[in-house]
């Protein structure tokens, strides 16, 4: 189920079972939200994923992985370096192109190049059998006599943050509401006779007539929800573990990851 990070937040809260639990600040299902989008992110993209299992097949994963695989990197080389870009977490392909011709570029590792560095024919790379190594200031790409002219990287993005913008965001009751801009209700909210729940979208009207008589609200401009929608109700489980843990429920938390697990 598609949510927003509002409806998201609401959730967590559910399963935390707001009325026993203790009550906690937007921060903190924000920063759990974030934390467990990483770790199911992390989760499925490692190939040696373990006892956590979050789909059940690679296609499936591959899937809900999607949309954070962004529009290939491309440009020019550098002293025979791809820069990684600033939003990168993880390589899928990369390709160089040599005399015109695209190729598939291989890892390697540091004592393989040391051979390929040492001169070892065996190791040696060519303009068709092309290597690179991951280092801190991008990948470093081995050709043969060739210098590739160009790259093409496809890779995982991060996550977005997920966010409802800060405190001083949430517009009170008894405002006048801009007219054609999208607001959502951040609790239970009366505007202009209609009644919104949490993550429900409102449209500004404009005048003095369309003021709300109850709830809070907070601009659209200011929410920022996850790509992986496809991942929400996991996502959301796995939050609520992470806060029941804080406040030490370890019976609730080893239930919910326990539905975490199943899925």
């Amino acid at each position: 189920m598609a949510r927003n990070t509002i409806q998201m937040i609401e959730r967590v809260a559910t399963l935390n079972d707001r009325v026993k639990s203790a009550r906690f600040p937007d921060s903190q299902y924000i920063d759990a939200l974030n934390e467990a989008t990483d770790e199911i992110v992390n989760s499925l993209i490692d190939s040696r994923v373990g006892q956590k299992q979050y789909a059940q097949s690679s296609q499936q994963s591959r899937d809900k992985l999607t949309p954070i695989i962004p529009a290939p990197a491309t440009g020019a080389l550098s002293a025979g370096v791809v820069p990684i870009p600033a939003d990168y977490k993880y390589l899928l392909l990369l390709y160089v192109t040599i005399s015109g011709v695209k190729t598939l570029v291989r890892p390697t590792d540091y004592n393989k190049q040391g051979e390929v560095e040492a001169g070892d024919p065996f190791a040696k790379p060519t303009d068709m059998q092309v290597y690179y190594n991951e280092r801190a200031t991008g990948l470093t790409v081995l050709s043969g006599v060739t210098t590739p002219s160009a790259y093409e990287l496809w890779y995982y993005k991060q996550p977005t943050q997920m966010s409802i913008g800060k405190e001083s965001d949430k517009i009170a009751s008894g405002s006048v509401l801009t007219n054609a801009i999208v607001y959502y209700a951040y609790d239970q909210t009366l505007y202009n006779s209609i009644t919104y729940y949490p993550g429900d979208a409102i449209t500004g009207v404009g005048g003095a007539g369309a003021l709300y008589v109850s709830g809070t609200v907070i601009a659209s401009a200011k929410i920022v929800n996850t790509e992986l929608v496809e991942l929400n109700d996991e996502v959301c489980k796995l939050a609520s573990s992470i806060m029941m843990g804080t406040v030490e429920d370890y019976n609730k938390k080893q239930s919910l990851q326990a539905d975490v697990d199943r899925i």
